[in-house]
């Protein structure tokens, strides 16, 4: 990958140029009907080249790094330029002398895992399945990537990063149940996860309908992640901010939220850490976004920077783009209480395994709309009584998070939109449901 950049240097002849160059390196295996559906692998490496000139980026990608390819694509980005117009928010290529070449996040098992291992732990699932008269589907996943960001200002940074996901739903007459697992390394506890999806399962088994309407949830960690990463794109992204679009526009400083309520970026020591740079070479700061209920931070990239007169946090997104500056490591401080003693502590209320289509409807107050999906349970007198048809929500993230009662004790990690979230579950208060479902 150095050579192809070093090559792509001599070919910009002199201009300003930068490189992310991206290697990702996946294997899946698929689960349908109690047997493996598919096994895919591949190796994919590509560069993101940006040069500059005259006040004016040009931007092009490119897969193939021969002589004859790069020549065709820096005549095409120098012809490009002399028709382009100056930008009226020109920054030129970042310059540090911070070096950075991050493994942290990087296991050699669990990037070289073969299709054997992943067939292996599908056939656990699908035997017992096959043999109780259940049917389970799901996915395993493994692979690593790399990024190089580098320019011609001296910046050369890497980030290696592995990844290990299983994600479970298994049926059990018109019930369904699901739980899943991420992880840098191999400390998945894929038992764990098949025996929470089939008990879920088998509790969803007859579904009964309820009203639409408030009530208390208790949301496991994927719905709660899904709260957090919709607060992180909408409320705490610089470019909203500037924009007037976020919540945090007219909040910043104030108190809003639960003294309990803390929320980090970090991408360097988190539970969602990942690439330690952002996508100019930069490297990342942990940034407050909420502490103790008080909306603190948001992020930002040199562009935000710049109009706000913030600190530059690291936040960049590949340059120039139209998002601005995004939290990508989210992550929730966990509280104190279990989630069974979450269950407990409901006189009356909801528990539910997850969101499913989740869609925001109003940016600035960041209404979202969604269902519940694969178990959502009565809870009555601390104690799961029947299992229920799905919901349809439709409820403010800001009114959630202003709402809730209890923060659990144990984080879990998720992909999100942009990067990961790192969240526990939650106890909310007068969660809004719009609409019942059929099944």
């Amino acid at each position: 990958m150095k050579k192809n950049i070093e090559k792509i240097f001599r070919h910009a002849e002199g201009m300003a140029c930068e490189v992310i160059f991206f290697r990702a390196k996946n294997a899946l295996t698929r689960i349908g009907d109690n047997e493996i559906s598919q096994n895919v692998f591949s190796d994919n490496e590509y560069a993101d080249v940006r040069v500059q000139k005259d006040g004016k980026n040009f931007k092009f990608s490119l897969n193939k790094f021969d002589d004859e390819s790069l020549k065709n694509a820096f005549n095409n980005a120098f012809i490009s330029l002399k028709y382009m117009k100056k930008e009226k928010d020109f920054l030129p290529l970042i310059k540090t002398s911070v070096r950075i070449n991050s493994q942290r996040l990087h296991d050699a098992e669990t990037a070289g895992l073969s299709a054997d291992f992943r067939a292996q732990k599908a056939k656990k699932l699908t035997a017992y399945c096959a043999k109780k008269g259940l049917t389970a589907y799901g996915i395993i996943s493994n692979g690593s990537s790399e990024v190089i960001i580098a320019n011609t200002s001296g910046v050369y940074q890497r980030a290696l990063e592995t990844a290990l996901e299983y994600e479970v739903t298994v049926k059990c007459g018109s019930g369904y149940g699901a739980a899943a697992g991420y992880s840098n390394n191999m400390d998945l506890d894929f038992d764990a996860i098949n025996a929470t999806a089939i008990k879920k399962a088998e509790m969803s088994k007859n579904p009964i309908e309820i009203k639409p309407g408030k009530y208390t949830v208790v949301l496991e960690p994927q719905p709660a992640n899904e709260l957090l990463s919709f607060m992180g794109y909408y409320g705490f992204a610089g470019q909203a901010y500037v924009e007037k679009r976020s919540f945090v526009s007219e909040n910043l400083g104030k108190k809003m939220f639960p003294d309990f309520i803390n929320v980090t970026d970090n991408a360097l020591d988190g539970a969602a850490a990942s690439m330690p740079f952002d996508f100019e070479g930069w490297p990342k700061e942990k940034v407050e976004l909420i502490a103790n209920g008080v909306v603190k931070n948001i992020v930002t990239d040199r562009n935000v920077a710049k109009k706000t007169g913030f600190r530059y946090t690291g936040h960049s997104l590949p340059q120039p783009n139209s998002y601005g500056p995004m939290p990508m490591n989210i992550e929730m401080k966990p509280g104190g209480t279990s989630l069974e003693k979450m269950v407990k502590n409901c006189e009356y209320g909801l528990l539910i395994t997850q969101f499913h289509y989740t869609n925001c409807l109003k940016p600035k107050t960041i209404e979202m709309t969604g269902m519940t999906r694969n178990g959502t349970f009565l809870i009555k007198d601390g104690k799961i009584s029947k299992a229920v048809k799905n919901l349809r929500f439709t409820h403010s993230a800001i009114d959630a998070f202003k709402n809730i009662e209890a923060v659990g004790d144990k984080a879990e990690v998720f992909g999100g939109y942009f990067g990961k979230s790192a969240c526990p579950a939650l106890v909310v208060k007068d969660f809004n449901f719009s609409s019942g479902t059929q099944f």
